[in-house]
């Protein structure tokens, strides 16, 4: 009953991670997801095969796609600096 109810938990922080993000946020988490459950997938046996590891690199490589594609779609707003007001010459 332990590994159901840690199994809800996670499907509720993950529900609540994705709820309201847009898109490419949404993207992010699900491919963290995959690095996840790759990886936990493939260490049970206490041993990573070669195969098993190229399957990790992937999904690792599509996570960084992921979070960068998203960084670059960010419009960071420009910032006065503070104290400083605008005065006209």
């Amino acid at each position: 009953t332990g590994g159901k109810m840690n199994i809800i938990k996670t499907v509720m922080a993950l529900w609540n991670l994705n709820k309201g993000l847009p898109i490419n946020g949404r993207m992010v988490i699900k491919e963290g997801v995959d690095v996840l459950t790759v990886f936990s997938k493939s260490i049970k046996d206490g041993e990573i095969s070669a195969i098993e590891k190229a399957l990790i690199v992937n999904e690792i490589r599509q996570f960084s796609n992921s979070a960068i594609k998203m960084l670059e779609e960010i419009t960071i707003p420009k910032e006065t600096p503070k104290g400083k007001k605008n005065v006209k010459p």
